[in-house]
């Protein structure tokens, strides 16, 4: 080892930072130091309660009604069927006659009942006719002149752009000015586990066992969504299963647990399943 050069034998460190100057390794608690995860044992004995795993007195499960539609508009939705079916103790539509489903898979309407199998098989007894109106599914086609309007207005929507000192002066100084235009596939979140919640109202003050990466966003979601104060809701999320930044809200799954909750009068668990 006698040939190696003095950096190799003792790797130079850097110089202190007169403000913020590194630890010693025998002065940090937390840097170079063996940690335990705090919510380590709790996961791995599988004592910890993630949403799935919350089960209220008296619980009910929902499932939802989604159009199998890339666009249409509700002309007529008949629930009656569905409201008596066993089980089930309360049904909502989610999307009234006139409005439109903007995608396959749109929720249209929802139903709570004893078990998540009378839920599914009740979804099958609610009665929605669709007028079936045209769609895109590409970029590129909906900017074609005569594409069909998807949108109210049209298909465009007036970018925001973000600029930065003088572009014009920038462009006329450039030595090669390249125009092109970069696309990527879609990267879909697949946490292990999906979205959804647990409500239960107390009176007029709801409480949400949701699966979300903001407690605060999805207390100020419901509330809007509800028309209620924020003060009224108390959400609870002690631990996720996953979240790579699609859990910020109640989402529409979440809302429509609410009112179900809030119809049946007992509290209600409305889990995604993967497809979802």
């Amino acid at each position: 080892m006698a040939d190696q050069v003095p950096e190799v034998q003792a790797p130079a460190r850097p110089q202190q930072h007169a403000k913020y100057p590194w630890p010693k390794p025998d002065e940090s608690a937390v840097i170079g130091k063996r940690l335990i995860r705090v919510d380590g044992p709790e996961k791995v004995s599988g004592r910890a309660k993630y949403t799935y795993d919350i089960n209220r007195p008296g619980m009910l499960h929902a499932r939802i009604l989604r159009s199998p539609h890339a666009h249409a508009r509700v002309v007529s939705i008949d629930l009656s069927a569905a409201q008596k079916a066993p089980g089930v103790k309360a049904a909502l539509a989610v999307l009234e006659p006139g409005k439109k489903a903007m995608y396959q898979g749109d929720e249209v309407a929802a139903v709570a009942a004893a078990t998540e199998e009378q839920a599914r098989d009740a979804l099958r007894l609610i009665k929605v006719e669709y007028e079936v109106l045209p769609h895109v599914a590409t970029e590129g086609r909906a900017l074609q002149s005569g594409a069909p309007a998807v949108f109210e207005g049209g298909n465009i929507k007036e970018g925001e752009a973000e600029e930065s000192g003088d572009l014009e002066a920038g462009f006329k100084s450039a030595a090669h000015i390249v125009e092109a235009s970069y696309e990527t596939q879609v990267q879909t979140h697949v946490c292990l586990e999906t979205k959804g919640c647990v409500c239960e109202w107390e009176g007029d003050k709801l409480t949400a066992w949701i699966s979300t990466q903001a407690v605060h966003g999805s207390r100020e979601g419901f509330a809007e969504a509800l028309q209620i104060p924020q003060a009224n809701v108390r959400t609870v999320c002690e631990y996720m299963g996953g979240g790579f930044g699609s859990k910020f809200g109640p989402d529409a799954q979440g809302v429509i647990c609410a009112k179900l909750a809030k119809l049946a009068a007992a509290p209600v668990k409305l889990m995604l399943d993967r497809k979802e």
